[in-house]
């Protein structure tokens, strides 16, 4: 993160990340706090994407972690479909994060 991402740009780690940008030390401005199937039931999927529409984060973080504790198991199957279309739809896949779990990184498109 430190040598690939300015310290300018913003990123979202989905579904729950605001851990990983307090350690990195990132801004994250995004009105609902996490990407949980909670957040999509509260706020709604369209309003989510149009917040995002507008903040344009410049990068979206997929960190695969089961969120069955909140009622849906995974984002992009289970909940936030569209949601996971539109990153895919106006960002950048950039190579991923190979580990334990596959992270998947996504850069907006400029």
């Amino acid at each position: 993160i430190k040598e690939n991402i300015d310290k300018d740009e913003t990123l979202a780690v989905i579904p729950e990340g605001q851990i990983f940008n307090l350690i990195h030390r990132k801004k994250y401005d995004f009105f609902n706090s996490t990407f949980t199937p909670l957040d999509f039931e509260t706020f709604g999927e369209k309003t989510i994407i149009e917040r995002l529409k507008k903040k344009k984060t410049d990068y979206i973080i997929f960190y695969p972690r089961n969120t069955k504790d909140y009622g849906k198991e995974t984002i992009c199957y289970d909940y936030g479909v569209d949601f996971c279309n539109y990153v895919i739809d106006n960002y950048i896949k950039i190579e991923p994060i190979e580990n334990s779990k596959k992270v998947a990184i996504f850069k907006i498109k400029k």
